[in-house]
C-alpha cells in the first residue's frame, strides 16, 4: 500500500474488517459509512481538494477536532451523534494502524481525540397500571389491533429493541413449554428470553389470524 493512499485502506475497512472480521450489522456499517463520508467532505473543503485528491496525510488530529466542532456548531449534532461519528473515525484509524505500522503515530494522535462527556439520564419506564391502560386502549377485535397487542406484549415481556423486533423470525418463537424467543441483538449477539403465557397467546393468535405457519417446536430448541 502506498503510504499516502487513502482508497485502499478505506475499501479494506468496509469490505474486510467491518463485515468479514467484526461481523457488524448492516445498520452499523452504514452509520460508519455516513460518518466517514461527512468527515472526508469536511476535509475536502478544509484542504480545498477533491475527494479523489485526498491523501492520508490530510487526515490529522487537528482536522478531526475541527470536524467535531463543526458537527456540533454547524450541523447541530447532539453529543451522542458527535461521539458516534468519532467512534467511526477511531475504528478506521485503529484498523489503519493494524495493517500498516507506518501510520501508527498518526493513528495514535487521532485516537487521542476524546469523546465528549454527556449527562446520563435515568431510564424511564411505565408502571404496571400504565401498561394495562395501553393494552386496554387496543381494539383486539380488529387485525391491526391484534397485531399491536402482540407486538406491544413482546416488547414489554422481553425488553427487546424495536429493531430486534423488526428483525425477529417467527421460527425463533417457541410456543411449547417453556415458551421462549431467540433474539439477535447488536453485534449479532444471541440471547433467549422466556415468554409469559399471555404473550404466547397474543402472538400465536395473531400469527394464526394472519395464517402464518406455526413454527415447529424443534425450530427453537437450543
Amino acid at each position: 500500500m502506498n503510504q499516502t493512499d487513502i482508497a485502499t485502506p478505506i475499501r479494506g475497512f468496509f469490505e474486510q474488517h467491518l463485515l468479514s472480521q467484526r461481523g457488524l450489522s448492516a445498520h452499523t456499517v452504514l452509520a460508519y459509512r455516513d460518518a466517514l463520508k461527512l468527515f472526508l467532505e469536511f476535509v475536502c473543503r478544509r484542504q480545498r481538494k477533491t475527494t479523489a485528491a485526498l491523501m492520508l496525510e490530510d487526515l490529522t488530529a487537528d482536522t478531526v477536532r475541527s470536524f467535531m466542532d463543526y458537527l456540533e456548531r454547524v450541523r447541530n449534532n447532539s453529543v451522542p451523534t458527535r461521539n458516534a461519528r468519532l467512534a467511526a473515525i477511531h475504528a478506521f484509524f485503529n484498523y489503519l494502524a493494524s495493517i500498516d505500522p507506518r501510520h501508527l503515530a498518526q493513528a495514535q494522535s487521532i485516537l487521542a481525540v476524546q469523546f465528549k462527556r454527556q449527562p446520563h439520564r435515568v431510564a424511564q419506564y411505565l408502571e404496571r397500571e400504565e401498561m394495562l391502560k395501553m393494552f386496554a386502549g387496543i381494539d383486539g377485535r380488529t387485525l391491526p389491533g391484534q397485531r399491536d397487542d402482540a407486538l406491544l406484549r413482546l416488547l414489554y415481556n422481553t425488553g427487546m429493541r424495536v429493531q430486534e423486533l423488526v428483525d425477529l423470525d417467527v421460527n425463533h418463537l417457541r410456543f411449547s413449554r417453556p415458551c421462549s424467543v431467540r433474539i439477535f441483538g447488536k453485534g449479532r449477539k444471541e440471547r433467549s428470553c422466556p415468554l409469559w403465557m399471555e404473550t404466547c397467546a397474543a402472538v400465536k393468535g395473531y400469527l394464526e389470524s394472519r395464517r402464518f405457519p406455526r413454527p415447529p417446536p424443534r425450530a427453537c430448541q437450543q
